[in-house]
C-alpha cells in the first residue's frame, strides 16, 4: 500500500525525517512504501477524518478498504485476484523516488455506471434516435428540448437500428444495436455521436435476437439474448463486442422464455 497527496498542500515535512517541497493530487509521498510488487496507492496525505487531520499509508489502507467493500456489494461473486485486478484498473503514478509507476485507486474505473435510456453521451440525459423508412438512422443529443448534436447513419440495405439497447462495454453510454433482414446482428460501441468500435455476428440458421439490453452477470455490460424458432434460447455474455461465454437452454416450448 502506497499514498499519495490529495490535492496540493505547499510543501511538507515528516516527523519520519523526510520532506516533500512540492505537493499536488496524485503525487506520491515521501514516506509512501515503494516497490515493484506494490499494489496500488491511495491517498494517505493529507486525510481528515472525525474532525482529525492525519498522514501515512494508515490513510491511505481505509480508502483501499472501503473500495473493497463497495466492489464486493457492486460484484459479490468478485474472488481474490479479480478484486486485486480490478484495484488495479486505475491511472499508473510514477513515484519519482524509486522510478517505480503504480496504479491509484480509482472507483470509477471498476464500478458500473448507470446508462439512462438512450443516453448516448452519458450526461444523464436521454437522447432521441429516429428511425427512416429507407434505413436511416438518427441521433439528437438532448438537453432538455435543445439538439446539442446530431449525426445520421446509413441506409445499409437490409439492416435497421434497434433503440439504444444497452451499454455493453460499461462506460455509461448506451450504444446501438443493429439487426439484419437474415437475422445477423451488429452492435457499435459509441460515444455520443461517434462509433469506437463495431462487431457483426451471424446470422445462425433459426437464431434471431430476442434482447440486448440484459446483464445476466452483473458486471455493468448488457449481455445478448437469442432465440430459436425450435423454442431453446441462448445467452451470450458479452465485454464489449467480445462474447466472454456462451449457453443455450431448450428446447422450451415455442414463445416461452
Amino acid at each position: 500500500m502506497g499514498a499519495v497527496y490529495s490535492k496540493n498542500w505547499g510543501g511538507l515535512s515528516w516527523a519520519s525525517g523526510c520532506s516533500d517541497p512540492t505537493t499536488a493530487a496524485d503525487r506520491v509521498t515521501c514516506f509512501s512504501d515503494s516497490a515493484s510488487f506494490l499494489t496500488v496507492l491511495a491517498p494517505g496525505a493529507l486525510i481528515t477524518a472525525a474532525g482529525i487531520q492525519e498522514a501515512g499509508t494508515s490513510q491511505a489502507t481505509p480508502h483501499v478498504a472501503g473500495a473493497v467493500a463497495v466492489m464486493k456489494s457492486a460484484y459479490p461473486n468478485y474472488a481474490g485476484a479479480k478484486v486485486i485486478s480490478s484495484l488495479r484498473t486505475g491511472p499508473q503514478i510514477l513515484d519519482p523516488k524509486s522510478r517505480v509507476s503504480t496504479p491509484r485507486l480509482d472507483l470509477t474505473r471498476f464500478l458500473p455506471r448507470p446508462a439512462f435510456p438512450n443516453d448516448f453521451n452519458g450526461d444523464g440525459n436521454t437522447d432521441l434516435l429516429w428511425q427512416y423508412t429507407d434505413g436511416r438512422a438518427a441521433m439528437w443529443l438532448m438537453n432538455g428540448t435543445a439538439v446539442l448534436s446530431s449525426a445520421e447513419f446509413g441506409p445499409y440495405p437490409g439492416w435497421n437500428v434497434l433503440s439504444g439497447e444497452g451499454d455493453f462495454n460499461g462506460d455509461g453510454k448506451r450504444d446501438l444495436v443493429w439487426m439484419n433482414s437474415n437475422g445477423a446482428v451488429s452492435i457499435w460501441l459509441m460515444n455520443g455521436t461517434m462509433m469506437l468500435s463495431k462487431a457483426t455476428f451471424g446470422p445462425y440458421a433459426g437464431w434471431t435476437l430476442a434482447s440486448a439490453s440484459s446483464d445476466f452477470n452483473g458486471d455493468g455490460k448488457s449481455d445478448l439474448l437469442w432465440k430459436n424458432t425450435n423454442g431453446a434460447v441462448a445467452i451470450w455474455l458479452m465485454d464489449g463486442t467480445t462474447v466472454l461465454s456462451t449457453a443455450m437452454y431448450g428446447r422450451t416450448r415455442a414463445g416461452r422464455f
